[in-house]
C-alpha cells in the first residue's frame, strides 16, 4: 500500500526503519554499471518523472511521541538535492568502482529528507548508484522501481495513496503484537550462533562491498537441478564453505553450526503497492563444521525446502510486523537479540531478464547489496540480469576486512558445487 501524506508507515517498514544503527543503517544499494556517461540533468529529469508516482520519494519520516512513524510531505523537496554527480578522476587514489560504491553505501542517509540518493559515477567506469532505506524498499522493490527508471519502463500516471483510519491502524497493532509475541516465543527457544567465528570484533561504520566474475544463470540452474534444489539451496552451501573458510582451524569443530537470515517474500505485491516490504527473514542452519562438500550441500537443500514451507515465512513477517507495532527501544531490544541467532544475511533478487538502457545508455551490470541487521556482519546477495548472474558481499570492514576475500571464496565455492553435481549425473 502506498501511503497518503502524513498515514503512518506500514508495520513491517517500522520495524525496518527502527533496525538502523550507526554500525548498520539499514541501506539497499544498486549499483548499475554503463557503457558509456550519461547527462546529469536527463538523469535528473528521468528520476523527476518517473519517480512522481512514488508519494513516498518525495516524503520525509517523522516520529510524534508515542505514535507510529509517519510519511509526510517534504516541503523543501527537489529531485536535484538527491541526485549527486562524482568524477570517478578526481577520487584519491585509485579506487575501483566497488571500493566507490562501498564509501557511498557507508554515507547516512539524511533523517529529515526522504530516505534515498542517486550517485551518477563519470569515469572509466560510468554507473549509476541509487541507495535507498529499507523502510522506503525492500530488494525486490528497489528492482521493481530500477525497472521504471530504464528506457524500457513505461511511464505511468501518479498512484494517488491510500489513507489509514486512526481506528484501523490500532486494532492491526494490536492484532501484529499479538501474532508477533508467538512467533517471538518460539525464536527465543533457538540457541544464538557462537560468537567468535565472524564475530571476533566488534562492528564498525564501513561496509566493504565486491562482486563476483559473472556467473552463467544457466549453469547454476543446472547445478541446482542436478542437486535437487533451488539457486538458494546451490548458493547456501556455498556460503557455509565460505564461512568455514572464514574460521581458524581451531573454530572447525565438525559439529559447527551457523544461521543465515534469508527474506522469503510471502505477500505479493499489488499494483498500487511497488514500494515497501513484502517478506519475512527466515532463520535457516548452515553446516559450517562439515568437513565433506556432500554434508553441507544436503545442509543447502534441506535449508532450501524450509524456505519454501510458507509457514515459515509467515512467522517471520508477523515477528517483523509486531517489531514495527511495538517502541523503539523495546524493537532494538529484540532486533539485538534475533541478530545474535544468525551470522549471515543471505538473499536472492531477479533482476530483468533481458538487457536495459538508462538515458541511452546501455546497462552492462546491475548488482545489489542487501543490508544485514542488528549485529550481523556479512550479507550475500545473488543477483540476475540478462542472463547472467553476480554475488554481491558486503562485509563490515571492522569485523571481516576485505570483502574480495569472501567473494573469491565463494566463487571457489560455486566451482566445487558444480564439480560434484558434474559428477553425480555423469
Amino acid at each position: 500500500m502506498i501511503t497518503a501524506p502524513g498515514s503512518p508507515l506500514a508495520f513491517e517498514d517500522a520495524a525496518r526503519l527502527h533496525m538502523s544503527t550507526a554500525d548498520n543503517p539499514m541501506l539497499i544499494t544498486a549499483l548499475l554499471a554503463l557503457d558509456r556517461s550519461i547527462g546529469h540533468e536527463a538523469l535528473e529529469a528521468r528520476l523527476g518523472a518517473r519517480l512522481a508516482r512514488h508519494p513516498r520519494f518525495r516524503q520525509r519520516v517523522v516520529e510524534p511521541r508515542l505514535r507510529m512513524p509517519r510519511w509526510v510531505e517534504d516541503p523543501t523537496f527537489d529531485v536535484r538535492h538527491h541526485v549527486h554527480r562524482i568524477d570517478a578522476s578526481l577520487v584519491p587514489g585509485s579506487a575501483s568502482l566497488e571500493d566507490l560504491t562501498g564509501d557511498l553505501a557507508s554515507i547516512p542517509l539524511a533523517g529529515h529528507h526522504p530516505l534515498w540518493r542517486a550517485h551518477l559515477i563519470d569515469g572509466p567506469e560510468p554507473a549509476l548508484v541509487m541507495i535507498v532505506h529499507h523502510a522506503l524498499a525492500d530488494g525486490a522493490a528497489l528492482l521493481a522501481l530500477l525497472a521504471e527508471l530504464v528506457d524500457e519502463g513505461a511511464a505511468e500516471r501518479s498512484r494517488p495513496g491510500e489513507t489509514t483510519s486512526a481506528t484501523a491502524t490500532l486494532r492491526s497493532r494490536a492484532w501484529q503484537i499479538a501474532a508477533g509475541a508467538l512467533a517471538a516465543s518460539r525464536l527465543a527457544l533457538q540457541r544464538p550462533d557462537p560468537e567468535a567465528p565472524l564475530r571476533r570484533r566488534q562492528l564498525g561504520d564501513h561496509k566493504r562491498l565486491a562482486f563476483s566474475d559473472l556467473l552463467s544463470l544457466d549453469e547454476l540452474r543446472t547445478t541446482a537441478h542436478a542437486l535437487d534444489t533451488t539457486l538458494t539451496g546451490v548458493l547456501l552451501t556455498a556460503v557455509a564453505g565460505a564461512c568455514r573458510a572464514e574460521l581458524d582451524e581451531s573454530e572447525r569443530a565438525e559439529d559447527l553450526v551457523l544461521h543465515a537470515l534469508v527474506p522469503v517474500i510471502v505477500s505479493q505485491r499489488g499494483s498500487s503497492d511497488v514500494l515497501g516490504n513484502h517478506y519475512g527473514s527466515v532463520l535457516v542452519p548452515l553446516p559450517v563444521g562439515a568437513v565433506d562438500l556432500a554434508s553441507r550441500i544436503r545442509g543447502g537443500r534441506d535449508a532450501a525446502r524450509t524456505l519454501r514451507t510458507h509457514g515459515a515465512g509467515v512467522a517471520a513477517a508477523r515477528l517483523a510486523a509486531a517489531a514495527g507495532a511495538i517502541s523503539p527501544f523495546i524493537e532494538r531490544i529484540g532486533v539485538e537479540l534475533f541478530s545474535r541467532r544468525a551470522s549471515v544475511t543471505v538473499s536472492s533478487v531477479r533482476g530483468p531478464a533481458q538487457s536495459v538502457h538508462l538515458c541511452g545508455a546501455a546497462v552492462r551490470d546491475i548488482m545489489v547489496w542487501a543490508p544485514a541487521s542488528g549485529s550481523i556482519p556479512l550479507s550475500v546477495t545473488l543477483m540476475s540480469y540478462d542472463g547472467r548472474a553476480r554475488i554481491g558481499v558486503a562485509a563490515d570492514a571492522h569485523a571481516l576486512g576485505d570483502a574480495r576475500r569472501i567473494v573469491r571464496e565463494l566463487e571457489r565455492q560455486l566451482e566445487l558445487v558444480s564439480s560434484f553435481a558434474s559428477s553425480t549425473t555423469a
